[in-house]
């Protein structure tokens, strides 16, 4: 079934070739590899819908990194970046953060942090593996570059908490949806012997729902401004 249907999509017939792959993936015991077959004949097809309903299924059944890398790059070609940013998390889960070993780059100020040098080490390592035809993981991938990000933000944090005598820590917006950032931050604050605050995962996620919240009640306030104005970052609420 899954050659046929691999024939008939070389040969441009989408309809039976989606046939194939679905009787494939129902016969194989939902197989992963054949999960990821069928949803990227789905998308083929433009039925991103399907293709994520496929993925999603798969992994509730068995979950792997595979799953999660194909679901992730799914919405990645959706531009659902959340969805994506919320899967490779879980997948960083499943991975070893010591597999890959990246810089952890120095700044000028000594608050200040920079992942320039670190995004460049990482597309490097990954480049050189592909050239030297080296397997790796993708959960051991996003495991390390997740680590890295965390030491150097939960650093310089912590830093300003001891050098300012900070009497509580606030953990807030995106990045606060990071598991293991949380993890570090909760952890390094109670040895410390501060309060450590964060949102619910719920509601660290979607900067687009903040911003017409805070929109909102200044609407309600009378307070409008014509297409010239320009974005402030320090705008006060």
């Amino acid at each position: 079934l899954l050659n046929q249907a691999r024939y008939q999509n070389v040969h441009g017939n989408s309809r039976l070739s989606s046939w194939f792959y679905d009787a494939a993936y129902n016969f194989s015991g939902h197989d992963k590899n054949v999960a990821i077959e069928l949803a990227n004949q789905y998308k083929r097809d433009g039925n991103y819908t399907k293709a994520e309903l496929t993925l999603t299924e798969a992994i509730k059944n068995a979950p792997t990194p595979e799953l999660y890398t194909a679901l992730s790059r799914t919405y990645v070609e959706q531009d659902k970046l959340l969805d994506a940013v919320n899967l490779l998390d879980k997948l960083a889960e499943e991975g070893n953060d010591q597999a890959l070993k990246l810089p952890r780059p120095h700044t000028e100020g000594k608050y200040d942090y920079s992942f320039s040098g670190l995004k460049t080490a990482f597309i490097n390592a990954v480049h050189n593996m592909r050239q030297k035809g080296m397997a790796f993981s993708d959960a051991d991938l996003a495991a390390s570059f997740r680590k890295a990000v965390v030491d150097m933000l939960a650093d310089k944090a912590m830093l300003a908490a001891k050098d300012l005598r900070l009497d509580c820590m606030v953990l807030a917006g995106g990045v606060s949806a990071n598991s293991l950032l949380r993890r570090e931050m909760q952890a390094r604050c109670d040895k410390m012997g501060i309060p450590l605050y964060m949102p619910k995962l719920s509601l660290c996620g979607d900067n687009a729902a903040m911003i017409g919240s805070a929109a909102y009640f200044r609407l309600m306030n009378g307070e409008t401004a014509d297409l010239s104005l320009n974005a402030k970052p320090a705008l006060r609420l």
